[in-house]
């Protein structure tokens, strides 16, 4: 993995389009020969936070949809926070996989794009 390089993708860009209610799973994967284990998630919202959601289940299961919910004053979730017109990456725990499944969740009605590429660098 390319720690001090630029952003490399090493798949796809898949899109989720989310709201008030998660959508179902979206399994996020790299091309063959890659381990993705660097997510670039891009938040088109000009607003509002998304809360992305994963899980190293298939995408059928829909583990993530379940575990997207809002963090609220003592009561922490398992949810990847992205600011609004914001795009970042974020490492997940070495062992994870070739594939995640994600979702995710906005705080208020109206179906916002957030884009989700696998890859490697900062």
């Amino acid at each position: 993995m390319s720690q001090f390089g630029a952003f490399t993708p090493t798949g796809k860009t898949f899109l989720l389009t989310l709201n008030s209610a998660a959508p179902t799973d979206t399994a996020i994967t790299a091309q063959d020969g890659f381990v993705g284990s660097q997510y670039m998630i891009t938040n088109t919202s000009g607003t509002l936070f998304a809360y992305v959601s994963y899980s190293t289940t298939p995408a059928a299961s829909n583990a993530a949809q379940a575990l997207a919910v809002i963090p609220t004053a003592g009561t922490p979730q398992n949810v990847l926070p992205v600011p609004p017109n914001a795009q970042v990456v974020f490492s997940l725990p070495s062992g994870v996989g070739r594939a995640l499944s994600m979702s995710g969740i906005m705080p208020s009605a109206g179906a916002v794009s957030v884009f989700v590429t696998p890859g490697e660098g900062l």
